[in-house]
């Protein structure tokens, strides 16, 4: 079965409740005080079933310039229209801007019922049809039908059933494969079930047990229960009016105006790229700076209207803005959204939702509007390069995801495609692939030789450079974002580069392509020393500090000698002090053949066994500890048996 959300729109007392019930048998004023009164206030909820198995789900919607608050939460997010207009009133004003937040919409699809036919003669009905379609001419319902009707009398009702049948036959059916997305109009509490929450199913499907977040209080729910036009379901799909039985810890915060997400698939955001439309009948043209109060879905912000390619846009014209609110919306490439002044009152422009993770840009940055304006109709693509080359570092795809509102596996797909063109640079690593803009291996690779040349230039006797981990480090204090998920960037960037022959392997160490050590007469005589003192007594070496202090040699070169060696592998750095490498393996075999003959050692022993001093046995000694090769008591080791 195909299902579609239809909202009625128009001025009050136009008839717009009692022809809903004349169509499906449903009275949608459901409050004492609406039926005291004689008009709608909260939104109300009818469906019917139409030929060729659909099943049409309206929203019947508030007429009174009060409740256009209201009337936005209905009308936001379906698929057809129904404009009710009275043959004795004519248009009216409440007419004149509901047709315009349809408009602002882009809600395509509709019909216009002129009811109370039976209170005037044929000629006015004849001149109101026409009145109405000058009205539509330059609006998004262009050209739509208009069926005189009355609900009393019943005349024009077969036409008018025939003509939502045929208008919803050539509506698309909404796909239920993409994240859900359920704006909230109403949330109350039912004896016996707890928060329930109703609202029209933007996108996805939801079944009983699925787990939700509401945005953008982040507050995780479980579904207990579905209903579809008051019927119990285990599933409902992208279309429905649903109403949502919800548990769990937080939910008495949620209310309408909050979404109920897929969770993990959306960041909501407090500022957006748009394109924005200045309404035909709006009073004054937008300005920069302007405050505004956002509708998308049932959600309402306050904020700023910050335009990019002019100060200023007149009524009926587009430019492009950027929207800052006070509070984040859960937002899609694509959305369409209303705009009011900031009290409310007046219906000022409508906008689409070019990039819902902007950076904010500064005041008339025309190019900013140009990329928008090529942005509005690119691919998925091409908008994963954009995001990619706004955002400067790497992401990972579950996070690109969220940040653009697609299905992961839509990502996916297209991201290899990219990475398979060389648009974009793509790398595996833990927990998932991560993926960025090839400007992002530019800048890496400027500052990686930079790093290089200063590493050589203040090193020149070393044959090697930097170990990835080491160049890592260094780079993190320029890119922030350079932590373990991205190290692949780098290392793959190392790997192009060496095979570019930019760059080349030394033992485990890159370095520049060009580099070859070199040596002053001082760092030969050094490095001669050096490697003396730590060879002739591997137990007792002689420390760098020994040759600076006896002014001989600059501290500066030893210092660079002796880091070459530890570089190199041939000394290791153990607490404070140097040793050869080979002293460890030394110490463990006397250790180990110590201990054929005893069962326990002393420092004092170990110290005697390799010949040494207290000074140098204590950090070997803790070095094997370390290494967890003794079961201590005290100062009294033994050997660990493995």
């Amino acid at each position: 079965m195909k299902h579609l959300v239809m909202a009625t729109a128009g001025h009050i007392d136009h008839g717009k409740t009692v022809l809903v019930r004349a169509l499906t048998g449903i009275d949608t004023d459901r409050l004492d005080e609406e039926k005291r009164r004689g008009i709608s206030i909260v939104l109300g909820y009818a469906h019917m079933d139409l030929a060729g198995g659909v099943r049409l789900g309206i929203v019947d919607v508030p007429g009174h310039e009060r409740f256009v608050r209201t009337m936005l939460a209905g009308v936001g997010g379906v698929d057809v229209v129904l404009l009710v207009i009275a043959a004795d009133d004519g248009v009216m004003p409440q007419t004149r801007e509901h047709l315009d937040i349809v408009h602002l919409l882009g809600i395509h699809r509709g019909l216009v019922a002129l009811t109370k036919v039976d209170l005037v003669d044929a000629e006015t009905v004849a001149l109101a049809v026409e009145e109405i379609g000058d009205l539509l001419a330059p609006t998004a319902l262009a050209g739509a039908e208009i069926v005189p009707v009355s609900a009393v009398s019943g005349e024009g009702m077969g036409r008018l059933r025939s003509a939502i049948a045929s208008m919803a036959a050539e509506c698309p059916q909404r796909t239920s494969d993409r994240m859900v997305r359920l704006p909230l109009d109403r949330v109350f509490s039912a004896e016996g079930f707890g928060t329930v929450g109703t609202g029209t199913l933007f996108s996805g499907q939801i079944a009983v047990g699925d787990r939700l977040v509401c945005e953008p209080t982040g507050i995780e729910l479980r579904v207990r229960g579905l209903q579809a036009y008051k019927e119990d379901r285990q599933e409902i799909f992208a279309g429905q009016r649903a109403a949502v039985n919800l548990a769990g810890e937080g939910r008495e915060q949620i209310g309408p105006g909050h979404m109920l997400c897929t969770p993990g698939a959306f960041l909501p955001s407090a500022m957006l790229d748009v394109a924005v439309f200045s309404a035909g009948s709006s009073p004054r043209p937008l300005r920069h700076g302007m405050p505004i109060r956002g509708y998308l879905g049932t959600a309402e912000a306050r904020g700023r209207l910050a335009l990019l390619d002019r100060p200023a846009v007149p009524a009926g014209e587009t430019g492009y803005a950027q929207l800052r609110l006070d509070t984040p919306m859960v937002a899609r490439r694509g959305d369409r959204m209303v705009l009011r002044d900031i009290a409310g009152e007046v219906t000022i422009a409508g906008c689409e939702v070019i990039d819902v993770h902007p950076n904010k840009h500064r005041r008339h940055r025309v190019d900013a509007a140009a990329a928008l304006a090529t942005l509005r109709d690119a691919d998925l693509p091409d908008v994963i390069v954009y995001e990619l080359a706004k955002a400067a570092r790497p992401c990972a795809v579950e996070e690109l995801s969220r940040r653009l509102g697609e299905d992961a596996g839509s990502v996916a797909a297209a991201v290899e495609r990219l990475a398979a063109a060389d648009k974009i640079g793509t790398a595996e690593s833990q927990p998932e692939t991560v993926v960025w803009h090839l400007g992002v291996d530019e800048r890496l690779r400027q500052a990686l030789m930079s790093a290089l040349i200063e590493h050589h230039r203040a090193r020149p006797m070393l044959a090697g450079g930097l170990a990835p981990s080491e160049l890592a480090v260094r780079l993190a204090q320029t890119f922030d974002w350079l932590g373990p998920v991205a190290r692949p960037v780098l290392h793959r960037l190392c790997e192009r580069m060496t095979g570019s022959g930019e760059l080349k392997t030394v033992g485990r160490t890159v370095a520049l392509a060009d580099h070859e050590p070199t040596w002053t007469d001082d760092q030969r005589a050094i490095h001669r020393t050096l490697l003396d003192g730590y060879t002739q007594n591997p137990f007792a070496p002689v420390q760098p500090d020994a040759l600076w202090s006896s002014g001989r040699y600059s501290q500066a070169d030893v210092e660079a000698v002796n880091e070459m060696l530890l570089a190199e592998g041939r000394i290791v750095r153990i607490g404070e002090l140097h040793f050869p490498s080979d002293a460890i393996d030394q110490a463990r075999r006397k250790i180990e053949a110590f201990f054929q003959t005893h069962e326990t050692m002393l420092m004092a022993q170990f110290r005697d066994l390799i010949g040494s001093t207290r000074k140098f046995a204590v950090p070997l000694m803790n070095h094997f500890d370390d290494e967890q090769m003794f079961d201590r008591d005290g100062e009294v080791r033994r050997l660990r048996r493995r």
